[in-house]
């Protein structure tokens, strides 16, 4: 096992350097071919040096890695596409114009998130709760437990209706509130406002998904029109920002600690029982991807064709995948359903398939920051989908939620319009 983790290193570090010289080439780490790269070479190097147990076969590395050069080769390739007129927006750049936007951004983004609040109001009332149930600790975890119990016991069990369109909202506050906060140059309260309804459905229901989402939408949209501000040359790697991004590290490790304890409806929850939980949450999918393709890559497999990975919009019955134990210690080790981007693509395109969808990926994005650098706003929205994309492939495909496509397309709209009106 020792041999096998010094390989997987090494084919890390590899994938690092891999990373880096695609940086060099393209004098960003925005750039789409360098930030998917980055985000991989960050996830597995994290894997190998926090949680050596956690085995990451090296050939599912190596498809990993291979995979990192196709959609590389597919952004280099966007990148040169001459679609759409190439003359700048002034709208980023004028001080007025941009004054207008940002106060128009400002009012739907508070308003966006005042409907999401209206989906943590049907929730509470499903349930049989009010308003004040709020203040309650005891009650707010009796109803997550209750929610969580059905979600698990009753397969049948599905979400109010409305409370799941409402949520679509939250999700438009993040995108806008990323947004918001490129444009403007002092902090506002209203950039983030989005996180507080998505926190309460996410201790109501105790799924995590809604704040983790939120964030990787909200980062998405910020950087995407950092893009456009700074004509591509954002520097990531400053003091602020890294300071900036381990603030949201341990933000999103706390919440999923948070929903532990929702789920388990009890603040007498051993917490060093969680421990386990949440390290196979965060890292416990490259494993059981390497685990499972080096085991079946050269299995034949019948097509999902866009059942994992457009289940919402498709209305496909979410299929599960099995179980697999990731970690060999009595601390870590856990089984884990999820199994990366990677696997989802493989379940539904094939592996011929999947190398096409990620190529066709990169020569989006890289079409998309192309765009983006001369201050399209309809780039701007295009560009976030490829990050959104790359920061949740840890864990899968973010656009089978209906839910995140819906806001997606309201993101989209909104700053089409305002940029047009402005």
């Amino acid at each position: 096992m020792e041999d096998e983790w010094a390989v997987s290193f090494l084919a890390v570090l590899l994938l690092l350097a891999v990373a880096v010289v695609i940086r060099v080439q393209h004098r960003s780490w925005l750039s789409p071919a360098a930030f998917w790269g980055l985000v991989w070479a960050v996830i597995l190097l994290s894997s190998v040096l926090f949680v050596p147990d956690y085995l990451l076969r090296v050939a599912g590395v190596a498809w990993i890695l291979g995979c990192v050069l196709i959609v590389s080769a597919g952004a280099d390739l966007g990148h040169r596409i001459h679609f759409l007129r190439q003359a700048e927006s002034s709208l980023l750049t004028d001080n007025i114009k941009r004054s207008l936007l940002i106060k128009r951004l400002r009012n739907t983004c508070f308003l966006s998130a005042v409907m999401g609040m209206g989906a943590v109001l049907v929730y509470l009332n499903e349930a049989g709760a009010s308003l004040g149930d709020v203040w309650s600790i005891d009650r707010i975890f009796e109803i997550a437990h209750a929610y969580s119990f059905s979600r698990y016991s009753d397969r049948t069990f599905r979400e109010p209706e409305l409370a799941i369109f409402l949520s679509s909202f939250i999700y438009l506050s993040a995108l806008l509130g990323g947004t918001l906060i490129a444009l403007s140059p002092k902090f506002s309260f209203i950039s983030i406002i989005g996180f507080i309804p998505a926190l309460c459905v996410t201790i109501i229901l105790t799924t995590r998904a809604s704040f983790l989402f939120s964030a990787i939408l909200w980062l998405s949209a910020y950087l995407a029109t950092s893009v456009a501000l700074t004509s591509g040359k954002y520097s990531l790697f400053t003091g602020r920002r890294m300071w900036v991004m381990s603030v949201l590290v341990v933000l999103a490790i706390s919440v999923y600690v948070i929903g532990q304890v929702a789920r388990e409806g009890d603040l007498d929850t051993d917490f060093l029982a969680i421990v386990p939980i949440v390290v196979s949450a965060f890292l416990g999918s490259p494993s059981a991807f390497t685990l499972w393709f080096s085991d079946n890559w050269y299995r034949s497999m019948p097509l999902g064709l866009g059942e994992r990975t457009f289940a919402g919009p498709l209305g496909f019955e979410w299929p599960y995948f099995d179980a697999t134990t990731v970690g060999s210690s009595s601390l870590t080790q856990q089984t884990t359903t999820v199994h990366t981007l990677y696997r989802e693509l493989i379940h539904d395109y094939s592996l011929t398939g999947s190398m096409i969808v990620l190529f066709v990926l990169g020569l989006f994005g890289g079409w998309a920051f192309r765009k983006a650098v001369h201050g399209k706003p309809l780039a701007i929205a295009m560009l976030s989908i490829f990050y959104c994309i790359a920061l949740n492939s840890l864990a899968g495909f973010p656009f089978a939620y209906t839910t995140i496509c819906f806001a997606w397309g309201l993101y989209a709209s909104t700053l089409l319009v305002f940029c047009r009106i402005s």
